[in-house]
């Protein structure tokens, strides 16, 4: 049983490693009516964290650092059992690569 918990786990670290977020976008121009609300119920918001509304309308979302979804999959399937991530030198590359994007822009 352990191991389809381990397996849903990393399914959903994929999921936000890798999931697309424009269905949390789509939420922001959703109208606010009764048919709006029929169709938050069918949007995929995993990648969602967070969503505030000023009272002068400006609106903000807040996602899911996708880095930091990629660090935890990374570790959990490269761990080698010993306390080390596991994480080869191209894959720590590609990390200090995406968190230098993500600074900068």
């Amino acid at each position: 049983m352990s191991g389809n918990i381990r397996g849903l786990a990393l399914k959903k670290l994929k999921t936000l490693a890798f999931g697309k977020a424009n269905d949390a976008v789509k939420l922001v121009f959703i109208p606010e009516t009764e048919d709006g609300a029929a169709y938050v119920d069918r949007l995929d918001l995993s990648m969602l964290q967070e969503v505030k509304k000023s009272a002068a309308g400006a609106i903000e979302v807040k996602m899911v650092d996708r880095l930091d979804a990629i660090r935890l999959l990374l570790e959990t399937c490269g761990g080698d059992g010993d306390g080390q991530t596991g994480i080869s030198g191209e894959a720590e590359a590609f990390l200090r690569a995406l968190n230098s994007e993500e600074t900068a822009g």
